[in-house]
């Protein structure tokens, strides 16, 4: 009965540790996570609706790849050198 009774206070003792550790991480968790919204925003501002996204005409991506193309090529050639 003596070692039973032993047994069961180191139980005890151990699920008390438990806890204090379980409330521990709950803490540490919660300091981590921090505000959802950035400090400064309010509700109205993050429901607004996003912003539909500009469009690049074929004109204008065209000549983005042109100048991409003579970038990398004198690129290119530099290291070659």
């Amino acid at each position: 009965m003596r070692d039973l009774s032993r047994v069961l206070a180191e139980l005890k003792k151990q699920r008390e540790k438990a806890k204090a550790d379980l409330d521990r991480i709950d803490r540490a968790i919660v300091a981590l996570a921090g505000p959802v919204r950035p400090v400064g925003s309010s509700a109205k501002q993050a429901s607004r609706p996003a912003r539909s996204r500009r469009r690049m005409s074929a004109v204008a991506r065209k000549a983005a790849s042109d100048r991409m193309k003579k970038f990398w090529a004198e690129k290119s050639e530099q290291l070659k050198t």
